[in-house]
């Protein structure tokens, strides 16, 4: 279930057939500003200006943006934004602006590369530049110095290969410079097929030296950005900032991505710049009926996340130590750049707007035209801001024709802006640029304040580190103090004719032996020269970030079994066990976090003894790290030792069948048998386990892991659960786990004496009624013939029996209703005051099945908390038709197995061998493939139609009230 944003009604609407029209009066165009209208409508952090940096004509429709060694602007231009007949057109392209006099303005202006299909993304190495132009990856070099590309190299295809129509926001992008001395890519929501691998749900990464691309678990949308510890970071239109907590080097398989802000993922903004007319009158359409679509606003049709993008986290230093650390996000919907402190909170992050940006933003715009795109940091330690300065900036596929034919969606494809944020009494540093170093300079770079110079010395060092040709010429951009050559070629590391390629290695290792900088560890680790003493010199004297220097222990020769040189040789592998000691003594969770992936090479046998020393620890995140890098017969040695229920239900998931039975063979030996250990793994009892679950009962304890070992003992111990679910004695909720198992007969038995049966029975009754259309039918002749109320039967059961009978059920309950009607019906319940204390009661009536609040519920649609922000008419329309816009983790699977019973639930995981998904009730179930017959994804909502039944308008306005509240 997707929460939907819905602007406040008054009164009853009529739903039309035809889409509405709208006059060129009713949506005024925007004309552009000046550019200095536009810099004087900005409005920045108190402290700060903003300076123009580059503009049209030397740069249009900026997208991307990232600086070369010498200073160089590369500006990614998505010419052919939003319109995708021009895709084919190829009309995207690369301009390279210099700064050749110093002054802070990009005055020379080229274009270096052209005929791109809608380009997203670039990043700067070997001397050129790696592109994103879906379906491609291209890496293109100027080799004469004319400032255009004269050699271009396709390195991969296939990005949102399988989409005949690509969604235009949703391309690769935002490549990016991993710590790890990779380059980092977001598929999005297209994906593709690269080199053979899948690419759906997944970002990549690429190694410069080889272009060996690989897949990432995770992605977003639009932005991809990593802190200084080497921590991920991405964003799409409404999670304007998620945390990746789990990457491929933990053995993370499976995305996981975390919405870390307080204020919640589709957080309020305070725009500065007036709403759009035709935001404003197609949230109006929306809202009514009148056409489809996601309803923008929380009772607005503006003022929260809607177009979060470029997210950028902030290291340079310009701006001062307030804002080191900072993450800055893009909404170029409402013409603002909005700012967030992260901080660690025990075992995750959050993250804060700053005290005194409460209500306010780090940068807004008076005008609409303020497209701001993506951020970087720029060789000055400035933050660099994109604009694509547009008049539009939407998706045409969301725009009705009627509105659609009223606007120009390539308004402002002749204009383009690069801002700069600096401190109001600012002056250009004076300072080296990468270019112009020799070895030892490009070494002590690696330790300078701006993260700028350390990512582009550690670059250019690996480039030598890997044997590449690193005499590239390039026009430099002047320093403000003059150093270097302004006519044109740099001088130094990269241009040296007498010094070869080997010799500079050789004078670079030498110092990164000595370094204390972690981005000389990837260096290192490049040319396969990485010592266990070179991570232990860095891990001591970091002063913070250590938790993103752990991981490079792994990397080490001593313990990859590569040869270290005969100048310098191993220390072998008793320092790495020192090393690995010491840093299990630290307190912070992610730095032990980072230690399980990495143990195996230095412990050998002992690994499994190491990793139970960690599972010790009182923390979710390393317990979590030592699930996902230990291997099956390492979980049985832990759970053995710590009776773990979730390491036990890991081992049952596991697919290894050995490991099951050892798993069941030892706790069936144990005396007492851990019957909930065992309900865990999974397996089915023995006899000897079966046998002292029906002592248990005969002694009078009842519990939930018996039962659910009864329910798994093959062949079915039918007798004994039918006499089970008869039993009084046994407390009701057990009965009803029970009752799945039970054949139409016994079902039947139950049937008659209905008025009998608890609550909790009748409901496991009808739900076992509802698991195929042969069971669905006597259910319906129940229903029929009055030996069961049709009341009874929950908004899911109701739609299960429409799926699997649609006439007889219709017949018998009615047609589905319009629910826009219903909706229509209760506008009044938005004019009433509620009560937030009686809406609290009907929430845990009929929400707590689904939804979490504070320690109850179920994790089955969002939590509660995730409401607050949306208004009381997104909710409202949300409740009355939650299936109008269905996000994609809440979509509704079904399944059917090949015995023609029916499950319907959310997602969870899957693989080649089982599915897991957890039902409306929140339980957790796994079917084998082998079992399926039929395997659905439907656009409707888990969330059932029909909360409304019983409830009058003032019941809503309590429950809007609540779900509203703090």
């Amino acid at each position: 279930m997707r929460l939907l944003i819905f602007i406040a009604l008054h009164g009853a609407t009529v739903l039309t057939s035809a889409e509405p029209t709208v006059s060129a009066d009713d949506l005024p165009r925007l004309p552009a500003p000046s550019l200095a209208a536009s810099q004087a409508a900005l409005h920045v952090r108190l402290g700060l200006r903003v300076e123009l940096a580059a503009s049209e004509p030397n740069v249009v429709d900026p997208v991307a943006m990232a600086f070369d060694e010498f200073g160089a602007l590369y500006v990614v231009e998505m010419r052919d934004y939003p319109l995708p007949e021009r895709r084919d057109q190829k009309m995207g392209t690369v301009r390279k602006l210099i700064d050749a006099d110093g002054d802070g303005v990009f005055e020379k202006s080229t274009v270096f590369l052209k005929d791109l299909p809608w380009p997203t993304g670039i990043v700067c190495a070997r001397g050129g530049v790696y592109v994103l132009a879906s379906p491609e990856l291209i890496f293109a070099i100027d080799t004469n110095n004319d400032g255009v590309a004269d050699e271009r190299q396709t390195i991969a295809t296939g990005f949102a290969s399988g989409k005949a129509k690509p969604n235009v926001q949703a391309l690769p992008n935002s490549l990016t410079w991993g710590p790890d001395g990779r380059i980092w890519g977001s598929t999005a929501g297209n994906g593709g097929l690269i080199s053979g691998q899948s690419m759906n749900g997944q970002d990549f990464s690429l190694d410069p030296a080889t272009n060996k691309i690989q897949r990432e678990v995770g992605t977003a949308q639009f932005g991809l950005t990593f802190d200084e510890m080497g921590r991920r970071f991405v964003c799409s239109n409404s999670h304007h900032l998620q945390w990746v907590p789990w990457e491929r080097h933990h053995g993370a398989n499976t995305a996981t991505l975390l919405d870390i802000p307080v204020d919640g993922p589709a957080a309020e903004v305070f725009r500065t710049s007036p709403e759009e007319a035709w935001r404003v009158v197609r949230t109006r359409w929306r809202a009514t009926g009148q056409v489809s679509g996601l309803v923008e606003g929380g009772g607005r049709s503006s003022g929260y996340f809607t177009s979060a993008c470029g997210l950028h986290v902030y290291r340079g230093d310009a701006l001062g130590a307030e804002f080191l650390g900072n993450v800055f996000i893009c909404d170029v919907g409402s013409n603002l750049v909005h700012r967030k402190i992260i901080r660690q909170q025990g075992d995750t992050l959050i993250a804060e707007r700053a005290a005194d940006e409460a209500k306010t933003e780090f940068l807004t715009s008076d005008s609409n035209w303020f497209r701001p795109v993506a951020c970087t940091t720029g060789p000055d330690g400035a933050l660099y801001i994109a604009d694509m300065a547009r008049e539009i900036i939407e998706h045409p596929d969301s725009l009705p024709d009627s509105i659609k034919s009223q606007l120009d969606l390539a308004s402002g494809e002749n204009l383009g802006r690069i801002w700069r944020v600096v401190p109001k009494d600012w002056k250009r540093p004076s300072r080296p640029l990468p270019s112009l170093q020799e070895p030892a300079e490009l070494v002590l770079m690696l330790e300078h304040p701006n993260a700028w110079h350390r990512e582009t010395a550690q670059r250019l060092l690996m480039r030598i580190a890997a044997g590449e040709d690193a005499r590239v010429e390039g026009e430099v951009t002047r320093p403000a103090s003059g150093q270097g050559k302004s006519a044109g070629r740099g001088a130094g590391l990269l241009t040296s004719p007498s010094t070869g390629d080997a010799e500079l290695w050789q004078v670079a290792r030498g110092l990164l032996h000595r370094s204390a900088s972690p981005l000389g560890l990837a260096s290192l680790a490049r040319a396969g020269d990485l010592r266990v003493a070179d991570v232990k010199r860095v891990w001591e004297k970091a002063p913070a970030g250590k938790s993103g220097i752990v991981r490079w222990l792994g990397e080490c020769v001593e313990i990859r079994g590569s040869q270290p040189s005969a100048q310098e040789p191993a220390n072998g592998l008793a320092e790495a066990k020192q090393l690995a000691e010491a840093t299990a003594q630290s307190t912070d969770p992610f730095v032990l976090a980072e230690l399980p992936a990495i143990l195996r090479p230095i412990w050998g046998a002992e690994t499994g003894d190491q990793l139970l020393r960690l599972y010790r620890k009182d923390s979710a995140r390393v317990k979590q790290a030592v699930r996902l890098a230990a291997k099956s017969s390492e979980i049985l040695l832990m759970a053995q030792v710590t009776h773990d229920l979730d390491l036990w239900a890991m081992l049952g998931k596991s697919g290894d069948a050995a490991i099951k039975t050892e798993a069941r063979n030892f706790l069936e030996s144990s005396a007492p048998i851990s019957l909930a250990e065992l309900a865990a793994l999974g397996a089915a009892p023995s006899a000897k386990t079966l046998a002292a679950i029906k002592a248990e009962f005969a002694r009078g304890k009842f519990t939930n892991p018996a039962v659910a070992l009864l329910l798994k003992t093959n062949p079915p111990e039918l007798d004994f659960l039918k006499q089970s679910v008869m039993n009084a004695q046994i407390p009701q909720a057990l009965r009803a786990m029970m009752v799945p198992a039970l054949d139409p007969a016994a079902v039947e038995q139950l049937t008659t004496t209905w008025s009998l049966q608890p609550i909790s029975l009748r409901q496991a009754i009808l739900d076992w009624h509802l698991k195929s259309s042969a069971r669905a039918k006597p259910l319906l002749e129940h229903i029929t013939e009055g030996r069961i109320a049709k009341e009874e039967l929950s908004a899911v059961q109701i739609n299960q029996a429409r799926r699997l009978l649609p006439e007889p059920a219709n017949s018998l309950f009615g047609a589905p209703v319009d629910r826009q009607k219903v909706i229509n019906d209760h506008l009044g319940a938005l004019t009433l005051s509620g009560n937030a204390a009686k809406g609290e009661t009907t929430f845990r009536q009929r929400c707590l099945i689904c939804h979490r609040h504070g320690n109850e519920g179920n994790a089955v649609g969002p939590e509660r908390k995730t409401f607050r922000n949306l208004g009381k008419p997104s909710l409202l329309v949300n409740l009355l038709d939650p299936n109008r816009e269905v996000a994609g983790a809440y979509q509704l699977i079904t399944l059917k197995t090949k015995s023609g019973e029916s499950y319907a639930g959310l997602l969870m995981s899957e693989d080649l061998h089982e599915i897991h998904f957890r039902n409306a009730q929140g339980q957790e179930m796994t079917l084998l493939r082998a079992e399926l017959e039929k395997l659905e994804l439907s656009n409707r909502s888990l969330m059932p139609e029909g909360l409304e039944q019983g409830l009058a308008d003032q019941d809503l306005a309590d429950l809007l009230e609540f779900l509203g509240g703090p």
